[in-house]
């Protein structure tokens, strides 16, 4: 078989073929960058999670029915989610309302992670009523 030849001048090159490779490299490194922060933002709410999951709680010794633990951790995440700030009232009176250590397990159960952090540490990174939600939950024996 005889072999066909392109005479190429020098400068010529194929803008249709280097636009589309560029389209598809641009395209795959978009994607991969998606995926890491993806797989990134999973194993972050994984690994918070993680904590509240391994806790022991006697739920004979809770102080309130279940519905009160589901109730105050969505109004937990909503004063976490406040503008600019912490919602540090609200924060602070469901956290005086527990009276054994048993609450404040089953509380972080009820809760899981918000924005890839545990209750404990959302309630260290208080700026506000730091202090007496600290000490309270020392005092009925809990770990912050």
């Amino acid at each position: 078989m005889a072999k066909k030849f392109e005479i190429v001048r020098l400068g010529d090159t194929n803008t249709d073929s280097a636009t589309s490779t560029a389209i598809k490299v641009g395209g795959v490194l978009v994607g991969c960058t998606v995926l890491f922060f993806g797989v990134r933002a999973v194993v972050k709410k994984i690994h918070a999670n993680k904590g509240a999951r391994q806790l022991t709680v006697d739920k004979n010794a809770l102080s309130y029915d279940k519905a009160w633990y589901t109730n105050a951790a969505n109004s937990l995440k909503t004063a976490f989610n406040a503008i600019m700030t912490f919602d540090s009232e609200t924060i602070e009176s469901i956290i005086l309302q527990l009276k054994n250590v048993n609450d404040w397990n089953y509380l972080q159960k009820c809760f899981g992670s918000y924005d890839g952090k545990g209750l404990p540490a959302l309630v260290n990174s208080m700026v506000f009523r730091h202090d007496n939600c600290v000490n309270h939950i020392k005092q009925i024996g809990g770990g912050i």
